[in-house]
C-alpha cells in the first residue's frame, strides 16, 4: 500500500471509525469518495462528500445497495432518459386497463376509514413478479410482491386497516426503513422534485437485500398504477449496471400507461 494512501486510511480510521470500518469492508466506497471529488455536481440528486458519509455510517446492508447509490450517482439525466426505453422493455396498457388497475383492491375497503381509503386511492401501487435464474435453470417459483407509496406509518396504517392486503394479496413493506432511507437518500427526480418513498425504489431495495443473491438472471415485470419517474428510471438503470459489472443481467419490463404521470392525471384518463 502506498504513503498516500496508508496515510489516508489512518485519517479516516482515527476521524470517522465507522465509516472507516465500512470503507475496508467495502472497497467501493473508497472508490465513491473518489467519484464525489471528480464528478462536478450538476443536479441535486449528486451526492456531496457529507452524503456519503451519512450512507457510511448508517450502515446499508449490503455492498450492492452502495455500488447501486455509487452508479446512480455517475450515471447523467441525459444518458438515464435517452436509455430508459431501449434498456426497459416498457408495455403500455389503454385507459379501460388502466382504470382496472387503478381500482383493484377497492372492495377490500368496504367500511374501512375514508381516510385509509384516501391514502390507499392516493398513493401509487406497483404489482412485482420476479424470477430469479441460474444460468437456463428457474432457482424457485416465480416471486409475487406489491408495493404501495408513501411514508412507513400510513403505510402501516393501511396494512393494519386491511390485513388481507398482506396475507393474501402479497403486498410488503420494506424490511428496514432507516436503511432504506439511505438507499433512498438524495432521491429527486430531474426536476428536483423529491421522490423518497416511491414504489420503483423500495422493491430494488428489497431485491437486492433478498432475491439479488440468488441467480445470474433475473426478469422482473412490474405493473404499476403511475408511469416511472425519472428518478426510478436513473435507480433501474443503475441496478442493470452493477448487475452487468458483476457478470448478471437484470431484465425489467415495465407495464404502465404512458400519460400516467400523476393520480390526477390517472383519474382524468379514466372518466
Amino acid at each position: 500500500m502506498n504513503i498516500k494512501l496508508r496515510a489516508g486510511l489512518t485519517c479516516f480510521r482515527l476521524f470517522y471509525g465507522v465509516i472507516f470500518i465500512e470503507l475496508v469492508t467495502k472497497p467501493s466506497g473508497i472508490k465513491f469518495y473518489i467519484d464525489i471529488r471528480r464528478l462536478p455536481k450538476d443536479s441535486i440528486d449528486m451526492f456531496e462528500i457529507e452524503d456519503l458519509d451519512d450512507v457510511l455510517k448508517g450502515v446499508l446492508p449490503k455492498t450492492d445497495h452502495l455500488d447501486v447509490l455509487r452508479e446512480k450517482n455517475k450515471l447523467s439525466w441525459s444518458k438515464t432518459i435517452k436509455n430508459f426505453p431501449i434498456k426497459i422493455e416498457n408495455a403500455f396498457i389503454n385507459k379501460i386497463q388502466l382504470k382496472n388497475l387503478y381500482q383493484r383492491h377497492f372492495d377490500l375497503f368496504n367500511g374501512i376509514s375514508k381516510n385509509i381509503f384516501g391514502a390507499f386511492k392516493g398513493s401509487n401501487r406497483l404489482y412485482v413478479k420476479i424470477s430469479c435464474y441460474q444460468g437456463s435453470n428457474l432457482v424457485e417459483p416465480t416471486i409475487l410482491e406489491n408495493y404501495i407509496s408513501g411514508f412507513k406509518n400510513q403505510i402501516d396504517k393501511i396494512y393494519n386497516a386491511v390485513p388481507s392486503l398482506k396475507n393474501q394479496y402479497k403486498f410488503v413493506d420494506i424490511d428496514n426503513y432507516e436503511k432504506f432511507k439511505l438507499f433512498a437518500k438524495n432521491a429527486y427526480d430531474n426536476k428536483g422534485r423529491p421522490r423518497f418513498n416511491e414504489t420503483e425504489v423500495k422493491m430494488l431495495y428489497n431485491f437486492i437485500n433478498n432475491h439479488y443473491h440468488k441467480g445470474d438472471r433475473f426478469v422482473i415485470e412490474m405493473e404499476s398504477v403511475l408511469y416511472t419517474c425519472k428518478n426510478c428510471q436513473k435507480y433501474l438503470q443503475s441496478v442493470q449496471n452493477v448487475a452487468k459489472n458483476q457478470g448478471k443481467i437484470i431484465e425489467f419490463k415495465f407495464v404502465s400507461h404512458p400519460e400516467a404521470e400523476s393520480l390526477t392525471v390517472v383519474e382524468q384518463l379514466i372518466k
